[in-house]
């Protein structure tokens, strides 16, 4: 988050005093100071609209080139960063930063060759500044072989430590220390030499003061010397100005932890939630991913609301029950904002997710249970509101203990293998044993899961208590997070759906991606040899390398068959008004014709598809193309569905990527991304027969006045297990309904 830490050139900015804002590329280096990109980026592009010069326009550009090299808008950043070169025609400082950017940026993309020419040039720009060419060959730190950069920052430190002493000196001393500290034990020396050299500079800038002592701060923190660290962390927040909420974001959260880790408790959770309170205020200005490849959700949101809901839930448990009940309101509400910031970072994109009001939370109808596990390293929490009551339930199980099992339960699902009532009942008792006596004792009918993690890769339906699976006792529902998602009843009377279903595959399967040619899989498991709805995940075969021997041709399109494909979309066709496109009917075009041309209320697909980590990863097959999730996306976000968006979108072939946990958050980002209420998919390749008769006995539950998604689901399941041939759950629990449950 630190300027300092991130683009050593940003470092000039730090060293200029603050100015009054009398024009936009003023304010611009003021937010962009501050950390507020968003903002800056605005009075940059309005500075570079009303440019008097190409030297004004120039440096416009240069800047917005900077921030969105720091938001990792990369193909943005390049295009103002050349735009500037071109526009500066004096030379100076100004040309070498932007071209030392451009190197910064080229490096990162693998075009070392370009990155190294333009970081020469740069360097002749700056002639004799001993300070701008310090601050150069910082950015081109990663151009060397990871063995040399050791020495390379050794050298610049001691140049450095010859130049004048002041703010910018001591800014780029920051940026050496970042770099210094990530080389091992070598490195931390050098970084702590440098930090202490960087504080005589510093002087009275206050932002470049803490930033110095939270750095050092860290090192401390990393070398287990909590106290000195406490010490140093709080001299940071003393000199930190209130209005730079990305530094305070830092200091905040590393108080924070050090404090937690004293067992300080009450203390801690004080500079947690202003932590929380700094993220919320520069949201728009976190890059998805840094500079150096982590994930800001991965490596900042995610632990930062998990260690803050971790000390909510303590405290909850030694509360009498009122206050008990606001802390535990105040635990969930992080847990909400973790799975947001999970949805925008799969998304791609921040305020991708626009929350619902907070009231809808509680106001879930007093028969239905929202249960949250969250996975902690020391322990499971079960957090359960029940209409509108909290209660919290612990089990004392490590969290990779947890992690494995779930992962074990997967792969038994998948492959249908004998040991999974065994594994079921180990996970219920960890997840549901414990909250089911409250669930009795309120009547709960409907359980909406909100899951954590490797939680998504199982369907809690399958948790067997010995005797009955769970869909045998609940309604069971998937949730991205209740603040993403307001229910709202069905009203299947004025739906009119859908129906698409590929039996037999045309020209598509020479647009089939490589990767997901070899080794097709037909047979079913359990010695059954039935044709599954999958698609094989193996292999490197690029897009468009079928073989043209008419053989394979044949072969493959037989692999692809799914004869009980014809007979679903019949019985379905017969249970609801509908449109029906089937085989050579189901081509892309016909497809969107028909779905801009109705307002239809249920959008049903039975054909092969893949839900992956990526939009470029997941894909279904229409008769004549692969059709992307990008494209459906566009369509469902289209005008027309605006005020009256699809209800229900079922995936009746469409499985997700195998062992990826942010796999099947694609089903719950079609409703987030497209406006979708609910979505209904697999998250295991399914048995053709089995996917025929679920799906028929669901619509068929679903017309019946009063039946909620959930309900339908629920009883669809329960048809198959009647069948005995059907009873293992590899048939009839890869059916997940996320969002809307009503």
């Amino acid at each position: 988050m630190s300027l300092s830490k991130s683009l050593p050139l940003l470092a000039l900015l730090l060293a200029s005093p603050p100015a009054r804002a009398t024009d936009p590329v003023t304010s611009g280096l003021e937010y962009l100071r501050a950390g507020h990109y968003a903002l800056a980026m605005r009075h940059f592009e309005i500075a570079e609209r009303q440019a008097p010069s190409p030297q004004e326009r120039a440096k416009a550009a240069g800047y917005l080139g900077m921030i969105h090299f720091q938001l990792r808008h990369d193909k943005l950043a390049g295009t103002f960063l050349e735009r500037a070169i071109k526009l500066t025609t004096d030379g100076g400082r100004e040309l070498a930063r932007w071209k030392s950017t451009l190197a910064h940026l080229l490096a990162a993309q693998g075009e070392s060759e370009r990155a190294r020419a333009l970081q020469g040039q740069a360097l002749s720009l700056a002639g004799d500044e001993r300070l701008l060419r310090a601050g150069i060959e910082l950015g081109g730190i990663d151009l060397l072989p990871r063995v040399q950069r050791q020495a390379a920052l050794q050298a610049l430190d001691e140049r450095l430590r010859t130049a004048p002493i002041g703010p910018e000196r001591s800014a780029y001393l920051v940026n050496l220390a970042a770099q210094a500290a990530k080389l091992g034990n070598q490195g931390r020396i050098l970084a702590h030499r440098a930090l202490n050299a960087a504080r005589d500079g510093a002087g009275m800038h206050t932002r470049l003061q803490a930033e110095v002592l939270g750095e050092l701060a860290q090192l401390y923190e990393e070398a287990g010397q909590t106290e000195d660290a406490l010490q140093l962390n709080h001299q940071a927040l003393a000199a930190a100005p209130d209005e730079f909420h990305d530094l305070l974001l830092d200091l905040d959260w590393r108080q924070g932890r050090l404090l937690r880790s004293l067992a300080r408790r009450d203390e801690a959770r004080d500079y947690y939630r202003r932590a929380v309170e700094h993220v919320e205020a520069v949201r728009a200005d976190m890059p998805l991913t840094y500079r150096d490849g982590r994930s800001s959700f991965r490596d900042t949101l995610e632990p930062l609301y998990l260690q803050y809901a971790d000390l909510l839930l303590n405290q909850a448990g030694s509360e009498p029950h009122g206050p008990a009940q606001d802390t535990l309101r105040l635990a969930r509400q992080v847990v909400e904002l973790i799975k947001q910031s999970e949805f925008e970072d799969f998304l791609g994109g921040r305020c991708a997710v626009q929350p619902v009001s907070a009231t809808v939370v509680d106001a879930v109808e007093p028969q239905t249970a929202v249960l949250y596990p969250i996975i902690l390293p020391d322990r499971l929490e079960l957090l359960v509101s029940i209409g509108g009551n909290l209660k919290q339930f612990g089990r004392p199980v490590a969290g990779e203990v947890l992690r494995n099992a779930v992962r074990r339960f997967a792969g038994s699902l998948r492959s249908a293998s004998d040991d999974v009532l065994d594994l079921a009942r180990v996970l219920h008792g960890w997840l549901i044993e414990p909250v089911e006596p409250w669930l009795r004792e309120k009547q709960v009918q409907t359980l909406v899961v909100v899951p954590d993690g490797v939680m998504r890769l199982i369907p809690l339906a399958a948790l067997y208590d010995g005797q009955r699976f769970l869909a045998e006792r609940y309604a069971v529902s998937i949730s991205p997070g209740l603040s993403l998602i307001a229910p709202a009843h069905l009203e299947m009377r004025r739906s009119e759906a859908l129906l698409a279903g590929l039996d037999e595959p045309g020209d598509v399967i020479d647009q089939l991606p490589g990767t997901f040619l070899d080794g097709i899989d037909i047979e079913g498991t359990r010695g059954l040899h039935a044709r599954r709805r999958a698609l094989s995940t193996t292999g490197n075969r690029p897009r468009g390398s079928l073989s043209p021997d008419p053989g394979a041709r044949s072969s493959i399109r037989e692999a692809l068959r799914l004869p009980g494909v014809a007979q679903e979309l019949n019985n379905l066709s017969a249970v609801m008004p509908s449109t029906v496109l089937l085989g050579k009917d189901f081509t892309a075009a016909r497809f969107k014709q028909e779905l801009m041309g109705k307002p239809y209320a249920i959008v049903h697909i039975a054909s092969h598809g893949i839900m992956g980590p990526t939009a470029e990863t997941s894909f279904i097959l229409a008769y004549d193309q692969v059709m992307n999730w990008d494209q459906l996306r566009l369509l469902l976000r289209s005008d027309k569905f605006a005020r009256q968006p699809v209800e229900l979108l079922s995936l009746s072939a469409c499985q997700t990527a195998e062992g990826d946990d942010r796999a099947p958050l694609g089903f719950s980002g079609i409703a987030l991304k497209t406006g979708v209420r609910s979505t209904l998919g697999t998250l295991w390749p399914v048995n053709d027969q089995a996917a025929s008769a679920f799906m028929t006995a669901f619509y068929h539950q679903l017309r019946e006045p009063g039946v909620s998604r959930a309900k339908a689901l629920q009883e669809a399941q329960r048809h198959l297990l009647s069948d005995k041939a059907l009873r293992h759950p590899y048939f009839w629990a890869p059916f997940s309904l996320v969002g809307d449950w009503l």
